[in-house]
């Protein structure tokens, strides 16, 4: 049945991830499998090893389906073979159940609500569970925080630094399906936190700018630091033009436009050049909403 076969891959991927290099291993040689088997497709005793060569790339489709490095191109190659594989079976619990089975993409997923969190913690295979987790929360950070570099950035960094940990054995999957399930958490409060501090968007990403220094924090607290965003934005709306991420005198004005609000507002100098980089580069991300 579709359930069993899709079963059996979940089983066989678990026993992969579990191994030392497992993925990396696995990946590497049934590339090479593939490459021999066809040029030798066409003889029988290729042929008699097609449904064994079809499970190994199967396997090795659900593997690289949540590889972080992987293309657009690459990944539709890597669901048609699985959509190969129950192509003609019929499931009874229907075709949204089917591709998530099989580790396709669903039409929506909700990765932050206490059902997917539950449902992931209850999935038998934990180092499955960790490859799905990890794939959808890159995809989630990228998505959410596209126009703010300093959000998107922090949070890589922390996801890099958990698969880091994994690798090490530093962490047990439990520990490892915990720890991006917390950061998951995370990223969903951060999604939601300009509305509750009263920021726009454009104002929260200078905002975020400017938090990166701890010690401005300490020193000049939340309240002023939005103070300075919100100016900000309405003086670096007044210095732009429509060219002025293209054009050096122009960014060299906005430059200029930045330096002039933290130094006004005592933003600490030893930490000025950095954030007015920082800022620069959150503006060139909202350029459409700051041309004047």
């Amino acid at each position: 049945s579709t359930g069993r076969r899709m079963s059996i891959i979940l089983e066989a991927e678990e026993h992969i991830l579990s191994q030392q290099d497992g993925k990396e291993r696995y990946l590497r040689e049934v590339t090479s499998l593939s490459k021999a088997y066809a040029l030798a497709k066409s003889r029988d005793e290729a042929k008699e090893i097609a449904a064994d060569v079809a499970f190994f790339q199967a396997v090795r489709a659900r593997l690289a389906k949540f590889d972080l490095q992987v293309t657009g191109q690459q990944k539709k190659e890597f669901e048609d073979v699985v959509r190969g594989m129950v192509e003609s079976a019929v499931s009874p619990d229907g075709i949204i159940n089917l591709l998530d089975q099989a580790g396709l993409e669903k039409p929506t997923v909700d990765i932050f609500s206490d059902q997917f969190m539950g449902e992931v913690r209850d999935m038998k295979q934990k180092n499955v569970a960790i490859e799905l987790l990890k794939k959808l929360l890159n995809d989630q950070i990228k998505i959410r925080f596209k126009r703010n570099a300093v959000v998107s950035k922090a949070f890589s960094e922390r996801l890099v630094d958990a698969i880091n940990q994994y690798n090490r054995k530093s962490v047990t999957a439990l520990e490892m399906l915990e720890l991006l399930l917390e950061i998951s958490k995370e990223v969903n409060a951060e999604s939601n936190r300009g509305n509750e501090l009263g920021l726009t968007e454009t104002e929260k990403a200078f905002y975020d700018a400017l938090l990166v220094n701890k010690s401005a924090r300490e020193l000049m607290g939340d309240e002023k630091l939005m103070i300075i965003a919100r100016e900000l934005v309405q003086r670096v709306k007044r210095s732009t033009t429509i060219d002025w991420t293209i054009r050096q005198s122009a960014k060299d004005k906005v430059k200029l436009e930045v330096k002039r609000v933290l130094r006004f507002h005592k933003y600490p100098p030893d930490d000025e050049p950095r954030a007015t980089e920082v800022v620069l580069e959150q503006a060139e991300l909202h350029a459409g909403e700051l041309v004047n």
